[in-house]
């Protein structure tokens, strides 16, 4: 990995090639897909937002090619705004903030922008899902006739889906960012990204407006169907909480010197349970537990 990170680290063609080749390797190897919006932020995070912007160029232009021989570009499409994009500009927070805390408050912001805006698009989410998964069973069926999927399964799936998409975009992004900060750290600055990770806690602000949000939402919504949306936005927080209640674990059992196996245990339970784990986050975030376990010290 760190002599990818080196290549990465070449030039803004050697940024653009790297993150074109494993997102486009990606669409096999979805995992790869993160190593190419960690190929920017990487770039973007070391030589600032004109030499990431470059690299992305870059890639697009490398897409394009591909998309000539292989005769169009939709496979492809989602590459630039899902991925290099994004990461560009939760690099721009990161770089500026110094603060993986600000990088995951962005990358929940992203989320909510991608349920506000589907829900200004599209009116009824849900409803369009349905609409869609129908048609896609359909043709399945007409294809291969030993292909069943339910009428309620389909409707099951529609209600989830703007939830599964917003944590996803949420996670991935977050993901990719940690490795792209793991990466830089390797390269520049060893035993650093444990310094700032450990240290992770979402300001309380961000409690507060979440607070208020879902009360003006829960006042709009209620009893309507697209209060089935704010499941979304529930999600959204749930991951960027538990994210930040799993830097606090790792720095107690590092502070503590607890055996690895209680991080292992914590994995086990927190991957069952993510809520245990945005708990966590959400306690740290009002009281600072950090503060309270060094004061008891």
């Amino acid at each position: 990995m760190r002599a990818i990170a080196q290549l990465i680290m070449r030039s803004a063609a050697h940024a653009g090639g790297v993150a074109a080749v494993t997102g486009l390797t990606g669409l096999i190897l979805p995992p790869l897909v993160m190593v190419s919006g960690a190929a920017v932020a990487l770039y973007t995070l070391r030589r600032g937002a004109r030499a990431g912007m470059q690299a992305i160029v870059v890639a697009i232009l490398v897409l394009g090619i591909v998309a000539l021989l292989g005769g169009g570009l939709m496979p492809f499409a989602a590459l630039p705004v899902g991925t290099w994009l994004p990461a560009w500009l939760l690099a721009l927070v990161l770089r500026s903030t110094a603060s993986q805390s600000w990088m995951v408050v962005a990358a929940g912001l992203l989320g909510v922008i991608y349920l506000v805006t589907s829900q200004l698009v599209l009116g009824d989410p849900v409803n369009w899902w349905q609409t869609w998964l129908t048609g896609m069973v359909n043709e399945l069926a007409a294809q291969n006739p030993e292909f069943n999927v339910s009428t309620v399964k389909v409707e099951v799936i529609a209600s989830q889906m703007q939830s599964l998409l917003a944590t996803a975009i949420v996670s991935t992004q977050t993901l990719t960012m940690l490795l792209a900060r793991w990466w830089q750290s390797q390269l520049f600055n060893p035993g650093g990204f444990r310094a700032e990770f450990v240290a992770m806690r979402l300001p309380r602000i961000v409690l507060q407006g979440v607070a208020v949000l879902a009360v003006i939402l829960w006042v709009i919504w209620h009893g309507d169907a697209r209060s089935e949306v704010l499941a979304g936005y529930a999600l959204v927080l749930v991951v960027m909480f538990s994210i930040t209640g799993l830097a606090l674990t790792h720095w107690t059992i590092g502070h503590q010197q607890w055996s690895v196996w209680w991080l292992v245990v914590a994995y086990v339970v927190f991957l069952r349970l993510p809520a245990i784990a945005a708990l966590v986050g959400v306690v740290d975030t009002v009281f600072d537990l950090r503060k309270v376990l060094v004061r008891r010290q």
